[in-house]
């Protein structure tokens, strides 16, 4: 088994994965809150409103408690979501935080990396997340929440949805300083942004030796006020990609062909598939995956709810590793080995609007799926010529699109869309190249 590095930081577990299955190691400091949570109704009430991942008990020895959770089909970032998703997750975090105070504990940390999607919710990860309350304690992770949920929250209402990438540069967190720096002056006149943003921005002289006393009615308060803030933000969509499908270059039969193509190849291809390039998510019911690089498209998809996964990444310049080692955070196509990729009007977007060689995004995409779906998308295409305009482009034609797919592939399906120029692929790739 390996160590799953997003787990070094955790002093009391470890997170090990055999390729089949997550472990988690929970060592004999944690057995207390452990046993706590398992034995006093917490565990059960959580996992019921499916705000915390199940786990399976497979060994309890002296040394160490071995637990096997439930597997998160795909695991993403906060960088990584949109408005709804963090928002969502937030909440959750905070409900999570109720309930386990009903039960004589609370949560110790408030890292949105604990938090997944899985089974239509945002649910905690981190079984080892919980601590025993006492009478007069503060939230010792009211901080973190606020720079992991509050501030980037607040930072796409306000100014713009780009902002939630800011979570990727500042990986612990955006501090109070810089979101106030950022938001607009008027805020500081909102009661709970002056509370629990520009409040967190004075320099305070605490006395390290001092126990801070915190009655249970105004820790209620404070994490009630912090609920309906958030609850009340609100993300006002801006792009016109959203729109996309109003002035695209199908005609009705042209879209009626399209559709019936993509309805007789799910059967086979398009199950564990990821859908690159999905914009509105037209095609990605029962995708695992629906990934594109506009914020409100994918905005658009979540708040569908179908099931799938949305997430933003720009596909020439995708999530990359970091924290420690480059290891702590995995890249973006680090996590994706799935057995259908579809990349559907996307490649004219990557070849010619980025110019990116057809050998790149052949190569590419066969490291990383065994069957490809691709929507072929000639120069000639109304689409395509917007993005050409002037501009000198990799060489790029039917042709070498066929060769440098063939290199990687075996083409065993050509599927030309009526009343369209653009042709749809189905390959399945070369093994031993």
């Amino acid at each position: 088994m390996q160590e799953e590095k997003s787990s070094f930081r955790d002093p009391v577990s470890k997170v090990f994965n055999n390729g089949n299955n997550i472990y988690r190691e929970i060592y004999p400091p944690y057995f207390n809150e452990y046993n706590k949570l398992m034995n006093k109704g917490l565990y059960d009430e959580l996992t019921d409103c499916n705000l915390l991942i199940p786990h399976s008990l497979i060994g309890s020895r002296i040394d160490k408690i071995t637990i096997i959770p439930r597997m998160i089909t795909f695991i993403s970032y906060p960088y990584e979501w949109c408005f709804s998703m963090l928002k969502s997750a937030a909440l959750n975090t905070l409900a999570i935080n109720r309930i386990a105070m009903e039960h004589g504990m609370m949560l110790k940390d408030a890292s949105a990396y604990n938090m997944q999607w899985d089974h239509g919710s945002m649910v905690l990860i981190d079984t080892c997340s919980f601590m025993t309350y006492e009478a007069g304690m503060p939230w010792g992770a009211y901080r973190q929440f606020l720079q992991h949920f509050l501030y980037p929250l607040v930072l796409m209402a306000y100014k713009d949805a780009s902002f939630g990438k800011l979570s990727q540069s500042y990986m612990d967190g955006i501090r109070a300083k810089l979101a106030i720096k950022l938001l607009p002056g008027k805020l500081r006149f909102h009661p709970g942004m002056l509370a629990h943003v520009y409040a967190q921005s004075l320099n305070f002289t605490v006395n390290p030796n001092r126990k801070v006393i915190m009655s249970r009615m105004a820790l209620d308060a404070l994490l009630n006020n912090l609920f309906n803030l958030i609850r009340s933000l609100e993300y006002k969509t801006r792009s016109d990609w959203t729109n996309y499908s109003d002035g695209d270059s199908y005609s009705p039969a042209a879209k009626k062909s399209k559709d019936n193509i993509i309805v007789n190849l799910s059967s086979k291809y398009l199950y564990n598939r990821v859908d690159l390039g999905c914009n509105t998510g037209e095609y990605s019911r029962s995708a695992l995956l629906a990934v594109d690089s506009d914020h409100d498209c994918i905005e658009y998809v979540f708040e569908k709810r179908e099931d799938n996964l949305p997430l933003i990444i720009d596909l020439c310049n995708p999530t990359p590793a970091i924290g420690w080692g480059n290891t702590e955070r995995k890249s973006f196509w680090d996590r994706v080995h799935v057995e259908n990729i579809m990349a559907l009007a996307l490649i004219h977007h990557l070849c010619v609007g980025n110019n990116v060689p057809l050998s790149y995004v052949a190569e590419l995409f066969s490291q990383h799926c065994k069957n490809l779906i691709i929507e072929f998308v000639p120069l000639e295409d109304p689409k395509a010529k917007l993005l050409l305009g002037k501009k000198n482009i990799p060489p790029y034609s039917l042709e070498i699109f066929k060769s440098e797919f063939s290199k990687w592939f075996n083409i065993v399906g050509e599927y030309p869309i009526e009343d369209s120029l653009r042709t749809i692929y189905v390959m399945e790739r070369i093994w031993g190249n």
